[in-house]
């Protein structure tokens, strides 16, 4: 199934046993290799889950501020960023 997600960099996820919960990251398109560019990121807080088993995403709520990179758990309830 498709990614209800734009395209993003350094973005966290965590595995539940079941789904994989993808969230935050940055939407600003990277510069190339060869580029002299220095961009200001553009947090995201949104996040989908996607269940492997069935091909399914749904939409997970947001997070309460936007975040480029962090590191991510399963806590058997909840995803801690």
């Amino acid at each position: 199934a498709s990614s209800p997600l734009e395209q993003r960099a350094q973005g966290v996820a965590a595995w539940t046993g079941e789904e994989v919960l993808i969230a935050g990251g940055s939407s600003t398109p990277p510069c190339s290799a060869s580029a002299d560019c220095l961009r200001a990121l553009e947090p995201r807080a949104d996040g989908a889950a996607y269940d492997p088993g069935a091909d399914l995403w749904r939409p997970m709520a947001d997070a309460p501020v936007p975040f480029v990179r962090g590191v991510a758990t399963w806590t058997g309830s909840e995803m801690l960023v």
